[in-house]
């Protein structure tokens, strides 16, 4: 990070975490949320500015946190978005988000299921066939769960079940070739996109359950956690923090054990002490460059900022 960033980092995190009225909050959030839905500031990967298809899950983190209306003027002004460059999997969380805000085209709908639906299961990059990413279950597997291809979600995790840590924690990626994990099993956003595609589907119960119940002791006592799950010094960090929410909301529901409610409360506070004075959510860790080269740079995300306005909603 070059130290003009530093420098505005730092600025920006003056007087940060005083909110305490979460209608003022949210209204803060939707604002910031709002103009980054109009021009999205890029992500940087692992310290350097990031690709235009991190972006992609940028806006649709942002759109899920937003209403109908926002999806219907970013799509008029974005009438491209959906096009099949480079990497399809990016695409279709962008697609499931604006599906999620009734406004994915049918056409954009059709094609993208062209693309997966050939699959047994799905790479995250077409040059690296045999890897198996758990960034690709958050990404992918709510869309097809919303579009029919249930069968090939349900792959798609299952097969996973090989990469799991004690059978809960995911690792990073594995090789089906060797089979062989592959990075960290507690990486805090890699169990989030874990957990966002559990969350899709309504038959995944003993897996989310079993998630929950061992996040439940991960839970540091401000309610955040961290970047690396497992280590007790690593930085709180925002996208492991609001996922984690997400999941207790669906244990709750499931259940009705109010440990879990409890929980998911805890972490909206903690999202709170980590929201900027002009309504940003901070603290989010940088996109990962590769395989066990993790971003050490925490700042802002507008996929967060999205998901924090959806466990907002959830927990009203």
């Amino acid at each position: 990070m070059s130290l003009l960033q530093d420098l505005n980092t730092w600025q920006a995190r003056i007087h940060i975490g005083r909110w305490t009225d979460r209608a003022r909050w949210q209204e803060a959030m939707t604002v910031k949320a709002r103009q980054w839905l109009r021009h999205t500031p890029e992500v940087r990967v692992a310290g350097r500015q990031g690709s235009k298809t991190v972006n992609l899950w940028q806006v649709g983190g942002l759109l899920l946190g937003l209403d109908d209306e926002d999806a219907r003027i970013f799509l008029d002004s974005r009438p491209d978005c959906l096009e099949l460059v480079g990497e399809p999997v990016e695409t279709a969380f962008l697609a499931y988000a604006l599906k999620t805000r009734n406004s994915l085209p049918a056409a954009a709908e059709a094609r993208l299921k062209a693309v997966f639906s050939d699959y047994t299961t799905v790479p995250y990059r077409k040059g690296s066939p045999d890897i198996r990413y758990v960034d690709t279950i958050g990404l992918l597997c709510p869309f097809l769960y919303s579009c029919g291809l249930d069968d090939l979600a349900d792959r798609q995790i299952a097969q996973y079940d090989q990469a799991l840590y004690d059978g809960v924690f995911p690792f990073h990626a594995f090789d089906t070739g060797r089979n062989l994990p592959m990075g960290v099993c507690d990486w805090g956003r890699g169990t989030g996109w874990y957990i966002l595609g559990l969350l899709a589907s309504d038959h995944q119960r003993d897996r989310i359950l079993r998630l929950a119940g061992r996040m439940l002791d991960l839970q540091r006592p401000d309610g955040s956690f961290g970047s690396f799950l497992f280590n007790p010094s690593s930085p709180k960090e925002s996208s492991a923090t609001v996922l984690a929410g997400h999941l207790f909301v669906r244990a709750y529901e499931m259940t009705e054990d109010t440990v879990f409610l409890e929980a998911a409360q805890r972490c909206l506070r903690a999202l709170m002490t980590m929201t900027r004075r002009d309504g940003a959510v901070d603290y989010a860790q940088g996109d990962t460059l590769a395989i066990s080269l993790y971003s050490s740079c925490l700042d802002i995300l507008p996929f967060v900022q999205g998901m924090t306005l959806s466990l907002l909603k959830k927990l009203k």
